[in-house]
């Protein structure tokens, strides 16, 4: 058999395959393995600025303060390793700045960001943070608003009001484990663990707001790590 009439039959069975695929309503997962998984564009492009991570907490959703500091430092990590920005500042910092008063009011965000000297702010502000919807089963979530202020103009750089969030307080992220053991969510230690294990991920969703990814990897938090 010679290579044309090879190749005519190869031509010819991968239409046939293809056919079938589509007859059997599994044309999207074939896809998805010659194409790879669609991936989600970046909702705003960081200037390559001195940037600190914020993490605000006004209404103690976190059930402890060092998860502010763990979210805002894996954030800054993360937008460093991702070459995003060049320089981050540490979340400590901020956090250490951000009780101050100024004529009896707190400071404003812009005025922490100076106050460490960053030029830009990732200011995230928690509005859920809970290891089960319901206290019984254990499925942990979490959620927050994120905004870009710039330090200088005192200007909120992202969500702008032309982007559809006019009047909101940030871009809404959101973070969902899987449903995990019970054995993981009865002792102090092990409910530790999965504080540390969702401040990660919400710290994941926010910088993946920043740079063009795959939304979710296949099979991700199936079997989260005890």
């Amino acid at each position: 058999m010679n290579r044309t009439i090879q190749t005519v039959m190869m031509l010819a069975l991968v239409a046939a395959v293809g056919a079938a695929l589509g007859s059997c309503n599994i044309v999207g997962p074939a896809a998805y393995l010659i194409g790879g998984q669609p991936k989600v564009d970046a909702q705003f492009a960081l200037s390559d600025r001195p940037t600190v991570v914020f993490v605000d907490d006004p209404e103690n959703i976190l059930p402890a303060r060092r998860l502010r500091r763990l979210i805002g430092d894996r954030v800054a990590q993360e937008l460093m390793v991702k070459k995003l920005v060049s320089i981050t500042i540490s979340s400590a910092d901020a956090m250490a700045v951000a009780g101050r008063e100024k004529y009896g009011k707190l400071l404003a965000i812009e005025e922490i960001g100076r106050a460490v000297g960053a030029e830009q702010v990732v200011f995230v502000n928690m509005t859920s943070f809970a290891l089960s919807p319901d206290n019984i089963t254990p499925r942990p979530s979490g959620a927050c608003l994120v905004k870009v202020i710039d330090v200088t103009t005192r200007e909120r750089l992202f969500p702008t009001a032309d982007g559809g969030f006019r009047g909101s307080l940030g871009y809404p992220v959101q973070a969902a484990m899987r449903e995990v053991s019970l054995e993981r969510y009865r002792t102090v230690s092990s409910r530790r663990r999965l504080d540390e294990q969702l401040a990660n991920e919400i710290a994941d969703q926010i910088t993946k707001v920043f740079y063009r990814h795959v939304p979710r990897e296949l099979g991700r938090n199936l079997n989260p790590p005890r």
